[in-house]
């Protein structure tokens, strides 16, 4: 019961930690390459950092970082499709693909 407890912090942890700083699909597109790097690095360290109070996601903060840093690229093909939905892109739209890898990357 514990284990499930601890699954469910980090689960809204993660979920709570959407930046305002995360661009939105229009801002993303007007970026460049270097710029949406610069801004994957900047999710990436809000949802590892961002985290704090759960200790589940304190522990597992190397792990998670790691992984998310390996799946830049599947990151970054997400945001672009994401993005390229055009109407039914949303302001939520970056954050929601985001999203998807901070969770599969809870170990």
């Amino acid at each position: 019961m514990r284990f499930v407890v601890s699954i469910t912090c980090a689960l809204l942890a993660i979920a709570g930690a959407a930046s305002a700083a995360d661009p939105d699909c229009q801002e993303w597109e007007g970026l460049g390459s270097e710029g949406q790097e610069a801004s994957i690095d900047d999710m990436i360290e809000a949802r590892v950092s961002g985290s704090m109070g759960s200790t589940y996601v304190e522990k597992h903060r190397v792990v998670m970082r790691r992984c998310l840093e390996e799946h830049r690229t599947e990151i970054r093909d997400a945001i672009d499709d994401a993005c390229g939905d055009g109407a039914t892109a949303n302001m939520n739209a970056i954050s929601k693909a985001f999203a998807s890898y901070s969770y599969s990357c809870i170990p």
